[in-house]
């Protein structure tokens, strides 16, 4: 099965989750279901679960255990978006070719849908069943997740990127806010994905490494396509395409250690450090 036929794949099977679970949150306030509803169910790249997916078929685990988690992913980066948007943060107003959630619903109903949104991941995340030799790699998966989109990972990551003076970084300072913006959340999808899916402690450490290299290349082509000249300029004579390049190929020898079929990965891995969009 070639790259594209396979990555759609993955995208169809995560949506027919995602979207059963958005059904089973019905209930509550109807404003705030469509609030969550809007930004959950409104596309996206779906990155994050493919490859947490991708590591679970590479390690020979059960999607059941993963799809949870999957889910749960993508609520906490949609809840990151739906902040990300409001105007006391980016103050943008078109999200994925639609009205950010705080133009559709208001920024009182936008903030709570994002609160809603990240409390839910861990209930689905919590909530299900699994074998009882595998409660363990549950519980630590969700601890995986928290510490990667909390206050030492992704919300630490926007305080930075928020509250830093852009003109006195070093290299080094803009990687690490990389890291933790965008990247704590590749190491998740990577990590998880090799937890749930009983991997040994080597694989899951490379897992993590591969998650943090690719997140810290996304950011980093993001940045080069929105021409962020304020923070590129800390490469000086390294350009930023170099260090993507290399970026790249770190992640690529990472997922070699691990053996096995990568060939998806790769693809993957090439597919988003080369993107022009």
């Amino acid at each position: 099965m070639d790259f594209k036929t396979r990555f759609n794949e993955y995208i169809l099977d995560f949506e027919q989750h995602i979207k059963d679970y958005a059904k089973s949150m019905g209930g509550m306030h109807p404003g705030l279901y469509d609030a969550m509803n809007y930004s959950l169910l409104s596309g996206g790249k779906r990155i994050r679960p493919v490859i947490m997916l991708a590591f679970c078929d590479l390690i020979g685990g059960n999607k059941n255990n993963v799809y949870p988690f999957a889910c749960a992913l993508e609520m906490i980066h949609t809840y990151s978006l739906i902040h990300d948007d409001l105007p006391c943060m980016d103050d943008d107003t078109m999200r994925r070719g639609k009205p950010c959630n705080h133009i559709t619903f208001g920024e009182d109903m936008a903030l709570l849908a994002g609160d809603a949104l990240l409390t839910q991941a861990f209930e689905v995340a919590s909530g299900f069943e699994t074998s009882e030799n595998l409660v363990k790699n549950q519980i630590r998966s969700i601890n995986i997740l928290a510490k990667c989109a909390g206050s030492f990972g992704m919300v630490s990551g926007q305080c930075f990127d928020l509250h830093t003076d852009k003109q006195h970084l070093s290299k080094n300072d803009v990687i690490n806010i990389y890291r933790l913006k965008t990247a704590e959340l590749f190491c998740a999808a990577s990590s998880v994905g090799a937890v749930m899916s009983g991997a040994d402690e080597n694989t899951i450490k490379l897992a993590e490494l591969y998650g943090e290299k690719l997140g810290i290349a996304f950011q980093l082509i993001d940045d080069i396509l929105d021409d962020e000249s304020e923070l590129l300029s800390v490469f000086e004579d390294e350009t930023p395409q170099k260090f993507l390049r290399m970026l790249t190929f770190d992640a690529k020898e990472i997922l070699g250690k691990i053996g096995g079929d990568t060939e998806f990965l790769i693809s993957l891995t090439d597919y988003l450090t080369g993107r022009t969009y």
